[in-house]
């Protein structure tokens, strides 16, 4: 929504330049930085900008957001320091109507005794130090020391990235591609990464921002800031008490994300195409005198496949030239997925890695070997974009419960049934070489 008062302009281009709790205008070129993870200077290209006044009474507009409990708002805000306090929490002041309920703040922002607080204000507010009149995105981070590596890999990408990249790309602000140099107007957005500590769905309460995160939860060289650096051409911003700007009016900042549950297949194609684009991936399917290669995702707490070795022996004995490859992801998106690009078909348990199929070259299929009891969660998100096959368990004596890390037995381990298994990965070559044919 655009502010009563639109920002004051200057005559020549400004960077704004967030060097701990101050904000320094600097005139000179718009160029980005060759590294925009070097040091602690954070710049951001923001267009014309000066000292400004905001809207008499900054707007935020409400509407239904991606996560139950916290809509997704957009408008014009003002981001100020605030006096050191005794830790709790600052609210986001917005309410919206979803479904008959009155929804309040959409973030609270948490913080340790005597750290220093931001002020999200849609109050009434008579001038702050710059304007920012890029377009800024809020984006939570879903973190969390009791998550293997920190965020999860499967609800980073269908939670924030596919969410985001859809909204960039309804706006016009998604940075070139190689396969689609048109993509992006030049408007480009700023993000502004914010870690989330705990979310409570249903509830007021909405999103939880740690405003003192861990150094880990904001690693430049992590799996979810290396996928959010591919969706903008500026650097990040972490919206953290160490990045925390000088008082700033963003003419155009959206907290959250719209909703995006049970995706069209479009958006899908879209999305993970746009992300293949900007890893420098090819719309190319492998040579047909490429070797099969089937690659094995490994799964080390739940959802185990527990005969595993005899079933990668089981397919190299019964399909004549295969080749069986191990993935062990892990370490860093970029270097996952140029380790999967020999693959002809990925074959795993229900699991975080099978989001990799996104990543795959064109054509190569997915089988996921689905647990007792297990609905499938990645349809939606494979079979649009390639051959998507699924194994699942309904023989209770091929199910086994390891209480030390599944104490509720709802995601027990399995033996598959080896022939089974062999047929579907077999159904699966032929599909991703039909276009040998």
């Amino acid at each position: 929504m655009t502010p009563a008062n639109a920002p004051l302009r200057a005559l020549f281009r400004w960077s704004l330049c967030l060097v701990g709790f101050k904000a320094v205008i600097l005139a000179g070129s718009s160029t980005l930085p060759s590294d925009p993870h070097r040091g602690a200077e954070q710049c951001i290209d923001v267009g014309p900008s000066a000292p400004c006044e905001c809207a008499a009474r900054a707007d935020l507009h409400c509407t239904s957001g991606h996560l139950r409990g916290c809509p997704y708002c957009t408008g014009a805000t003002v981001i100020a320091p605030a006096s050191p306090v005794g830790g709790g929490l600052v609210q986001l002041g917005v309410s919206s109507k979803e479904q008959g309920t009155t929804v309040h703040r959409q973030w609270n922002i948490s913080s340790d005794a005597g750290t220093t607080m931001p002020d999200l204000t849609n109050r009434d507010h008579v001038a702050s130090t710059r304007c920012v009149d890029a377009p800024a995105f809020f984006v939570h981070v879903p973190w969390s020391p009791l998550i293997g590596g920190g965020v999860n890999y499967y609800q980073f990408h269908v939670d924030v990235l596919l969410p985001l990249v859809t909204v960039l790309s309804r706006r016009g602000l998604l940075p070139s591609t190689r396969a689609d140099p048109r993509t992006g107007t030049g408007a480009r957005a700023v993000l502004l990464p914010a870690v989330c500590r705990d979310f409570v769905a249903g509830d007021d309460l909405g999103l939880r921002i740690d405003w003192s995160p861990p150094a880990a939860a904001m690693d430049p060289a992590s799996f979810w800031m290396t996928a959010l650096q591919l969706v903008t051409d500026r650097p990040l911003v972490p919206f953290s008490h160490a990045h925390a700007p000088a008082a700033t009016c963003f003419a155009d900042a959206s907290f959250g994300l719209p909703s995006n549950e049970h995706p069209s297949a479009s958006t899908v194609v879209q999305g993970a195409g746009f992300l293949r684009g900007r890893l420098g991936l090819t719309e190319e399917p492998l040579p047909c005198d490429a070797p099969d290669t089937v690659s094995f995702v490994r799964r080390t707490n739940r959802r185990a496949i527990l005969n595993e070795g005899e079933l990668a022996a089981a397919l190299e004995r019964a399909l004549d030239g295969v080749r069986v490859a191990w993935m062990n992801f892990g370490a860093g998106l970029r270097e996952d997925v140029a380790a999967l690009q020999a693959t002809r078909v990925l074959v795993g348990g229900q699991g975080s890695g099978l989001t990799n199929g996104w990543y795959l070259p064109a054509r190569s299929a997915v089988v996921c070997l689905y647990q007792l009891g297990a609905w499938d969660v990645f349809e939606e998100y494979l079979a649009p974009q390639r051959p998507y096959l699924r194994w699942v368990n309904s023989d209770p004596a091929r199910s086994f419960c390891n209480r030390t890390v599944d104490p509720f037995c709802d995601s027990p381990d399995t033996l598959v049934d080896i022939p089974g298994v062999v047929a579907v990965i077999a159904e699966a070559l032929a599909r991703a070489r039909d276009h040998c044919v």
